[in-house]
């Protein structure tokens, strides 16, 4: 399709909703890829991204559009989960889908919906220019592989406000004791080391998850963290209760956070990173993921120049040289092994070639070390791309992997008990483990 219309894009959309109604009630449509026939020249994507995502999608397609002369047409939604599952149901899969989480592909994959990507990619290859682990979020239940990112969101980084964090002299930790060593410091000095802040509305508590899971994949590294969040082993494992606890150390102390402890939970997320940017600042860190960059989250003047205003650094490891990453990304997987051209796209959107026009439009980062990083349109986001590229392991967001009721119900309430006060962190830790589904 290139280059779409919003017209355009909400007029395909429909269509595919009306497509998919009457597909299931009938009961019928095919089976394979329902965007297009094997060889007709065509080739349906279905994914989660509307709007100046989806045009600049259509933008970084234009190319390779030319080049093969595949008509490729991204049908967006906003309400993704259930129509995927409908079109599934209904016979009518696209040719590839793109998942903005890795648990309702994998779901399919266990269904057997989905083709392996052994079956369609050079995957030894792929791994070579990937960030290390990404891939391993979107194995089925036979071990096999369903999914390879097309985009990738970081989460372990911490932002500082650069002049005068370097005129007063602070370095860049390395290790999580150095981390703390300069909490300590900044206190020291009569300031205040943290801003955080997690009110969410009815999403209050995520911002907590994100900080445990930060620190379980540090402490317990990659095997433990995937035991967690598979329950094979008990939410109240050990690891997890000392990820709470360097937690704890870090911003439960007087004077570590704008506010203190209480504050944490009323004070907006978006907004809480603010206070860094006064004069002098009242706070020196907050650890939030890249998409804090974009409008409406720092102040209008820090966001304009953001390379003169900003510095930032990861979330360190327990060991210098460590660089664990958290985040999440947007996953393509295809229906149908035996559509040459709907391989050919998916090689194209899953390989370092892609993503060179999304990138100059802001918005994006590439999973791959390889990307070419003069393609980014500030040297902040180029910033963050080397502090991806330069993980030692990625893991998906840990709730994003749970069950429903656990990752976005239960540990979301339970660490919102636990910061306000209202029930200590052993009472916590097993109310979430009691309420993981049988």
């Amino acid at each position: 399709m290139g280059r779409g219309s919003g017209v355009k894009i909400a007029a395909a959309a429909l269509a595919a909703l009306l497509t998919t109604a009457c597909l299931a009630e009938e009961g019928g449509g095919g089976g394979g890829g329902g965007g297009g026939s094997e060889g007709d020249g065509r080739v349906e994507i279905f994914g989660a991204f509307p709007g100046e995502e989806a045009e600049a999608f259509n933008a970084s397609l234009a190319p390779f559009e030319q080049e093969s002369g595949i008509d490729i047409e991204y049908v967006p939604s906003t309400n993704f989960t259930e129509l995927i599952r409908s079109r599934v149901a209904g016979n009518n899969a696209p040719d590839i889908a793109i998942f903005p989480q890795p648990g309702l592909l994998t779901d399919l994959a266990n269904q057997g919906r989905l083709a392996p990507l052994e079956d369609v990619l050079d995957l030894g290859g792929l791994e070579k220019s990937l960030i290390p682990g990404v891939l391993d979020a979107t194995k089925g239940e036979d071990g096999k592989t369903y999914g390879a990112p097309i985009r990738l969101a970081v989460k372990s980084l911490v932002w500082y406000p650069a002049p005068e964090f370097e005129q007063a002299g602070y370095e860049v930790p390395e290790t999580t004791d150095e981390l703390q060593a300069l909490t300590d410091r900044i206190k020291g000095a009569g300031q205040t080391p943290w801003c955080i802040g997690m009110e969410a509305g009815q999403n209050t508590g995520w911002v907590a998850t994100d900080w445990i899971e930060e620190y379980v994949l540090r402490i317990g590294g990659p095997e433990k963290y995937d035991q967690w969040t598979k329950h094979e082993i008990p939410f109240n494992d050990p690891v997890v209760k000392e990820a709470a606890q360097a937690f704890e150390k870090l911003a439960f102390p007087d004077g570590n956070v704008v506010g203190g402890r209480s504050a944490m939970l009323s004070t907006p997320f978006g907004t809480s990173a603010n206070p860094m940017f006064e004069n002098p600042p009242q706070c020196w860190m907050h650890r939030q993921g890249n998409f804090i960059t974009s409008p409406g989250f720092f102040p209008d003047a820090v966001t304009a120049d953001l390379a003169s205003n900003v510095g930032i650094f990861p979330l360190p490891g327990t060991e210098a040289g460590e660089q664990p990453v958290l985040g999440g990304g947007d996953l393509a997987s295809i229906f149908n092994a035996d559509d040459e051209e709907a391989k050919k796209v998916l090689e194209y959107i899953t390989s370092d070639r892609f993503g060179a026009e999304w990138a100059k439009a802001g918005g994006w980062l590439s999973p791959h070390t390889t990307f070419d990083s003069s393609n980014y349109a500030d040297e902040t986001t180029r910033q963050i791309a080397e502090t991806a590229a330069s993980a030692t392991v990625f893991r998906f967001d840990g709730s994003d992997l749970m069950p429903g009721a656990v990752g976005a119900g239960s540990f979301w309430r339970g660490m919102v008990s636990w910061i306000g006060g209202q029930k200590d962190l052993d009472a916590v830790l097993q109310e979430i483990e009691d309420s993981w589904p049988s």
